[in-house]
């Protein structure tokens, strides 16, 4: 079974559009075990840190918020030397990495 793993803020301004446009949809996806990771309110190096052991080889990797989450999981697949997908969904108030990356909905 293919695993996909969504991270989001769950403080940012724009949370209530990721629960209702990211998360509850995933919810209905069949195929998929679906993981979440919530970035906590410590630092980046944290937050890398615990994302990266959770990664596994072929993961589908969604970052669902601001150019901070997208930095996070970025650098969290680095670290974690995994084979892993990421898409970058735009919930911040700049997006500068979902439109350098190009993608724009959960679909």
């Amino acid at each position: 079974m293919k695993r996909l793993l969504i991270v989001y803020n769950p403080h940012s301004s724009r949370f209530i559009d990721v629960e209702k446009e990211v998360l509850a949809p995933a919810k209905k996806l069949q195929g998929y075990l679906i993981g979440k990771y919530e970035v906590e309110k410590t630092n980046l190096e944290t937050n890398v840190t615990k994302l990266s052991r959770l990664i596994q080889d072929g993961d589908l990797v969604i970052s669902a918020g601001g150019d901070a989450t997208g930095v996070i999981s970025a650098n969290a697949i680095l670290r974690s030397g995994k084979d892993v997908t990421l898409a970058v969904l735009p919930y911040g108030n700049f997006n500068d990495l979902a439109r350098t990356l190009g993608t724009q909905t959960f679909e």
